[in-house]
Order: structure tokens, then C-alpha cells, then sequence
């Protein structure tokens, strides 16, 4: 088992044995579905981090709440019909049995989600980013000068020679292409000339 932070321990251990036992269940599920995530006190409940808020969970006079976002819930609103639910949490009444594999899904659920929301965010990042196809590359690499000419030039730039080179669809003419594009950096040109 994953060592507990001490501020969930000491907030776990304000509950009686069932109680804690549940809410140590659910830091298991949710540790055992995205063991790099971390731990803390958010908002006075357990929240799991992974790249922002995960999933929070509490426990409460009568029930245990657990909070993965109104994404989750809609995405399991069929599973999740018979359980008390606000915007964005779902009760888990004490004096009923813990359905270990509803919250095994919901947590499977928002972990995936949380994978996508960081994808999106990567190829966000990554949009700005440039591919210099192979030919492009292999040429520059035989003049300083016209590289240093390509690297200077704004994305604009640089995507219109990228896009002309890579676009074509043999080979054979990617590396005519290629040739061509050398031949106007080194005349410093920044916008195709062909």
C-alpha cells in the first residue's frame, strides 16, 4: 500500500472504523488507476492531483461523497441513477453496501478523461510546433548558412518551405523539392519563389 500523506491520514482517522475503511478503499481504487497522481487536503476533503484536481472524496454524517467532475457522472448516469447526486458528486449512504465496482468505474472514468484533457493540452502546446520532413533536413545539414537562414525565419515561414517539401508525395519529388528550397534560402528568400 502507497503511503498515506499525513493530512489525509489525520483526516481519515477523524472517522470511525467503517468510515475509514471505505475512504481508505477509495485512495486505493483511485492510487491502484493512476499511481503517479498525488495526494492532499483541498477544499477540507482528500483530493487526488494529477496535472490539476482529479477526484476529491469525503465522508459526512450518512454518506461518503466522492467528486470526479459532472462529466463523469454523465458519462455513468445510467450506473449511477440509484445514487443521491449533486452537480458534480455522488453519495455513498453509510448504512448501505459499498458498490466497489461503481466506484472503480467512476474513478477509471475520470482518469481517462484526465488522459485526455492532458493530450488535448499537449497537442495544443504542440500545435506552434513545426515538422521539418527528413529531405528538408538533410539538405540544410549541408549548409550552415541556409540553416541558419531557415532557422531565423518566423513558423510562417518555415511551415510554407515545410509544407511545399513535405507535401509532395514521392519521394522523388520531396528531395527535387528539397533541392529547390536550399537554393532559395541560401538567395535569403522567406516565401517560396518555385
Amino acid at each position: 500500500m502507497r503511503e498515506i500523506d499525513p493530512a489525509i491520514k489525520a483526516y481519515i482517522e477523524n472517522y470511525d472504523v467503517g468510515v475509514q475503511k471505505r475512504l481508505l478503499l477509495i485512495r486505493d481504487i483511485i492510487f491502484s488507476l493512476m499511481p503517479a497522481a498525488e495526494e492532499t487536503i483541498k477544499y477540507q476533503m482528500p483530493t487526488v492531483v494529477y496535472h490539476g484536481n482529479l477526484i476529491h472524496y469525503a465522508a459526512f454524517t450518512n454518506h461518503i461523497g466522492i467528486y470526479p467532475l459532472p462529466k463523469v457522472i454523465e458519462a455513468l448516469k445510467e450506473e449511477l441513477k440509484v445514487y443521491k447526486q449533486g452537480k458534480g458528486s455522488i453519495q455513498f449512504q453509510n448504512n448501505e453496501e459499498f458498490p466497489i465496482e461503481v466506484i472503480k468505474k467512476i474513478v477509471k472514468t475520470r482518469v481517462e478523461e484526465k488522459e485526455i484533457e492532458i493530450n488535448a493540452k499537449k497537442a495544443k502546446a504542440n500545435k506552434g510546433s513545426i515538422a521539418i520532413p527528413e529531405e528538408l533536413k538533410r539538405v540544410l545539414g549541408e549548409d550552415a548558412e541556409a540553416k541558419d537562414f531557415f532557422e531565423k525565419l518566423s513558423d510562417g515561414y518555415k511551415r510554407g518551405y515545410c509544407d511545399w517539401v513535405g507535401g509532395a508525395k514521392q519521394a522523388a519529388t520531396r528531395e527535387v523539392r528539397a533541392g529547390k528550397a536550399l537554393s532559395m534560402l541560401r538567395n535569403k528568400q522567406k516565401t517560396l519563389k518555385t
